[in-house]
Formats: C-alpha cells, sequence, structure tokens
C-alpha cells in the first residue's frame, strides 16, 4: 500500500507559510519503506522496518540534515514475549538505548529504559522508570 502525506503551516499574521514537510510510505505484507522531508525540506529520513516474526521486528533510519550538512543513522530491534517487550537502538554517535517494558496485568504496565553515549560514558546515563495504570 502507498501512503502520501504532507503538512503545511499557514501564519495568518504575516500570510507566511512558516512550516511544511512531505512524506510517503510503501507497506507490503511485512515490510515497510518511508522517505520524509521535514523542517522547510531541511531534513531528509528515509526508514525501513520488517517483522521477522511475530516476536521479532528489526529497523533502520537514515537522516541528512541539508543545514547543517550531517548524515546520522540509527538501528534498532524489538523482542516481544508473552508479558514483555524489550527494544534497543543504537546509532552513530554512540548512543544505545535499552527499554524494558512489562506487562504486570491487565490494566497495569511497567516501563523502564536507559541510554548512554558509549563512547563518552564519563558523561553519565538516563534512566528511566514508568507505570501506567488504565482503567479495565
Amino acid at each position: 500500500m502507498l501512503s502520501l502525506g504532507g503538512t503545511a503551516t499557514l501564519e495568518n499574521s504575516s500570510k507566511s507559510v512558516s512550516q511544511y514537510s512531505l512524506g510517503a510510505s510503501l507497506a507490503q505484507d511485512d515490510s515497510e519503506l518511508a522517505i520524509s522531508t521535514t523542517d522547510k525540506f531541511n531534513l531528509f529520513k528515509l526508514s525501513f522496518g520488517h517483522t521477522i516474526s511475530p516476536k521479532y521486528e528489526v529497523a533502520a533510519e537514515a537522516s541528512y540534515n541539508r543545514e547543517k550538512s550531517s548524515v546520522s543513522m540509527a538501528t534498532g530491534l524489538k523482542y516481544v514475549t508473552d508479558n514483555a517487550t524489550v527494544k534497543a537502538k543504537t546509532d552513530n554517535l554512540g548512543t544505545l538505548s535499552l527499554a524494558y517494558i512489562a506487562k504486570i496485568d491487565s490494566s497495569t504496565k511497567l516501563t523502564m529504559s536507559t541510554s548512554a553515549n558509549v563512547k563518552e560514558l564519563e558523561k553519565g546515563q538516563k534512566f528511566g522508570i514508568a507505570i501506567t495504570l488504565d482503567q479495565p
């Protein structure tokens, strides 16, 4: 399936367009390819996701910032069990992020996450924890 979309923000006071973006994606079976441009065509992204099995998914993204002339890349994976999900992501800057999402019961979810730049561990790491309570 091919999907296309875009946005634009018109400022009434100045009668000018302040933001605009475009995107397209192609999804087929267990894979999706997407391309987008945002921030007035300054940021371009190409991403690919693939479901290997009901338990495993992988993804990759490359982006180019025209204003900064910089390229960034990231890869990620997701593993799902009956009561938990584990996610991992790394990028070309050395950032490694991990998340563990556990389903405690039908209305409670626990999320624990961490992120660190493995090239600069002396600068510290980020940790997070969240509990989500849904009404049954």
